[in-house]
């Protein structure tokens, strides 16, 4: 690993700041937790995994709720609805001591109604690797599992770097689809562009910011290798519809290909092993 690299690790591996012994949100909230939060609600599908995670099967229990989890709905827990329209009435009914929010993905207003209504609330932002690392660190701590956290960060960094691919002069171009009405792929400054870079491949929408929408037009004028047609929980015929309609656009063998694993949106260790098998499909 190169010492760039070696040095990036080990910034991300910091631990978060404090105020005082209070840990510091993504906001710039500091919380105190004294003592292990025994009754916790998770807002996002990938601070839910990483908390199962670190609870393991023996103190699971201390997660009391967690928003809707696709395939991986976590026994025993009250289910809030989706992260994005989460049900303010059945967090504050299932009694946390501890809510566990995401800046990007729950809306502010909802977090600032949770936090009027006196629940202790923690942001974290994984935006992009290093916030990834960053959050995961801070749930770790706030749960009082510092110790298991690290250890678990420090195998998905190794899993990470194992697939790492240095951007060669003619990469792989893809785009990522997120959307189809409208048309929305990743662009620039995202989670899935680092990813992309991370594995040797050109996004060739890097140089628009976030989650543009585009045309068809630009889409054929810009000519990707391969259409990453992601299907983000949407039934199967309404993928392949989509496809089929690239497919008449785009000609070649296997330049538009569905990607069904969400894990890759997922900023948790479960993104890793997605990661693979999108550059295992991308270089097929």
């Amino acid at each position: 690993m190169s010492a760039i690299w070696i040095s990036f690790f080990s910034l991300v591996s910091i631990c978060a700041p404090a105020l005082g012994g209070n840990l510091v949100d993504a906001t710039g909230a500091s919380l105190r937790i004294s003592s292990p939060p025994q009754r916790v609600v998770t807002l996002m599908p990938a601070i839910t995994e990483f908390t199962v995670d670190l609870l393991g099967p023996l103190e699971r229990k201390r997660l009391v709720a967690a928003v809707d989890f696709p395939g991986h709905q976590v026994e025993g827990t009250k289910a809030l609805g989706p992260y994005h329209r989460f049900n303010l009435e059945s967090v504050v009914a299932a009694k946390p001591d501890l809510v566990l929010a995401s800046k990007g993905g729950n809306s502010k207003e909802s977090v600032l109604a949770l936090k009027r209504l006196g629940l202790q609330v923690f942001v974290v932002d994984p935006r992009d690797l290093s916030g990834v690392f960053r959050s995961l660190s801070l749930i770790a701590q706030v749960l009082h599992k510092s110790e298991k956290g690290a250890l678990l960060i420090s195998k998905m960094k190794r899993d990470l770097e194992a697939l790492r691919v240095q951007l060669g002069a003619n990469p792989k171009k893809v785009a990522v689809q997120l959307g189809d009405h409208p048309f929305v792929v990743a662009g620039g400054g995202t989670l899935i562009q680092e990813l992309l870079q991370w594995v040797g491949v050109k996004n060739i929408f890097s140089d628009l910011k976030g989650y543009p929408r585009v045309s068809v037009e630009t889409l054929l004028k810009r000519s990707p290798d391969k259409l990453v047609v992601m299907r983000m929980g949407e039934k199967g015929g309404v993928v392949r519809k989509s496809v089929q309609k690239w497919k008449k656009l785009i000609s070649g063998p296997r330049r538009v290909v569905i990607f069904s694993d969400d894990n890759l949106l997922r900023p948790s260790p479960s993104m890793v092993p997605a990661l693979k098998k999108l550059k295992e499909l991308i270089d097929e």
